[in-house]
């Protein structure tokens, strides 16, 4: 597994920075590793007693990230995870997610991912 966006000790700066004010998001691959990413975060945010406030598990594969970016902003996440999402699958709208929800500030863990991009 590789950090993808940022840096090994970005992800751990990302990770000690949240609190209970913000609202944070998982988004992972619907398929085992995907499910067993979200059950790791999940168990990160816990020991910092923290909770998600959105886990979606989504194919991997077209246009992603359409159905999800409106479920974000309504849920009005402001701290975003992504696992074992090759987010180059969806580039354009992986760049909609950093466009649309300026606020934002998310981290990609991925088993997948074909090409560096930040």
């Amino acid at each position: 597994m590789k950090i993808i966006s940022g840096s090994e000790e970005y992800f751990f700066k990302f990770l000690e920075g949240l609190t209970k004010k913000d609202k944070i998001g998982i988004l992972c691959h619907n398929d085992l590793d995907g499910v067993a990413s979200a059950i790791i975060l999940n168990l990160i945010l816990k020991n910092k007693k923290l909770k998600p406030k959105f886990i979606y598990f989504m194919e991997c594969q077209g246009k992603m990230f359409s159905p999800v970016i409106k479920k974000l902003e309504k849920k009005k996440i402001n701290k975003l995870l992504i696992a074992d999402l090759a987010v180059d699958t969806d580039y354009e709208g992986y760049k909609q997610i950093r466009k649309n929800l300026i606020f934002l500030r998310l981290t990609i863990i991925d088993l997948n991912m074909k090409t560096k991009r930040t």
